[in-house]
């Protein structure tokens, strides 16, 4: 294979696979089977010597696939290593905290989530954590990591198999809850950060998120849910979820916080201190991950 029939081959594998709705990041052995369909031989590992294949060949044609994947989509092109974030106040700022992509049982230590999983905080400041701040953190990742993979678990299982029969509906509105949870946590990590902002998407995540579940389950339609005397009444839409699932009730003290999120939260109402904002953010986390667990039907992680 030349360089110009390589160019024009892995153009066209690309559109390809881009019709099909596969991701850059899971293009890459795709790519090299429609190259080389007939490929015999190894691909990866240590023991391999590049300078013994041809440059279109084997190692190299997939080496020069990943490195015309990343020129073309940059960080796009790149495995995701992680599944979210979430908030720890530490000392007045909030740091956020990485939930890496793991497989089977993971055990961690408290250094070894200092070390590599909160963003932006530095050997010296971490030298100086008191032991009981250091414990707060690995417990807030713990904790995070339940509720993180709760909704992984919901995504995998309803919302990329196809094999669901879950209706679009509720799979429009959940993914649009991920979003807000997503937003809520990058808003209170901001230099300044937007109180306002993040209380309104904690407030829609965990509005989104019930919802999700009545539609799912078919216990109310979306088109309902719209209209009185549901509407944007996020305690109405939970005692709907409470009537038809008990294990509900145990969020009451995170509804009645974001109950008192108005939608007009960005604009002439937000929380008036961080730590106010904070506990929002981390009510709308728990109400999420309790959400996802009763859509699923598997236990609660952590729990």
């Amino acid at each position: 294979m030349t360089e110009g029939e390589f160019l024009g081959k892995i153009d066209l594998a690309d559109l390809e696979l881009a019709e099909q709705g596969i991701p850059p990041f899971q293009r890459e052995f795709r790519i090299f089977q429609k190259l080389v369909p007939d490929y015999e031989g190894p691909l990866l590992g240590a023991t391999i010597d590049p300078d013994s294949y041809p440059a279109f060949v084997g190692p190299n044609l997939l080496k020069r696939i990943g490195d015309w994947l990343a020129a073309r989509y940059g960080e796009a092109a790149y495995v995701q290593n992680l599944f979210g974030r979430v908030p720890c106040l530490l000392r007045g700022q909030v740091y956020l905290i990485r939930i890496p992509i793991c497989f089977g049982q993971v055990r961690f230590s408290a250094a070894q989530i200092l070390d590599n999983y909160v963003e932006g905080l530095t050997p010296n400041f971490a030298q100086s954590l008191r032991h009981e701040e250091a414990i707060a953190i690995a417990r807030t990742f713990i904790a995070g990591y339940g509720l993180i993979y709760e909704v992984e678990d919901m995504r995998t299982i309803c919302l990329e198999n196809k094999k669901s029969k879950l209706d679009e509906s509720a799979g429009l509105i959940l993914i649009k809850a991920i979003e807000d949870r997503d937003q809520a946590v990058d808003c209170l990590a901001k230099r300044f950060p937007d109180l306002g902002n993040a209380a309104f998407h904690a407030q829609q995540h965990g509005e989104k998120m019930l919802k999700g579940f009545l539609i799912a389950k078919n216990f109310v339609t979306e088109e309902k849910l719209r209209r009185k005397p549901f509407g944007h009444d996020l305690r109405r839409v939970f005692d709907e979820c409470v009537k038809n699932e008990g294990r509900f009730e145990e969020l009451e003290a995170e509804v009645t916080l974001l109950t008192r999120v108005g939608m007009s939260v960005r604009y002439t109402e937000p929380p008036n201190t961080l730590k106010e904002a904070f506990d929002i953010v981390w009510a709308s986390l728990r109400l999420g991950g309790a959400s996802a667990s009763a859509i699923t039907g598997l236990p609660r992680r952590g729990m």
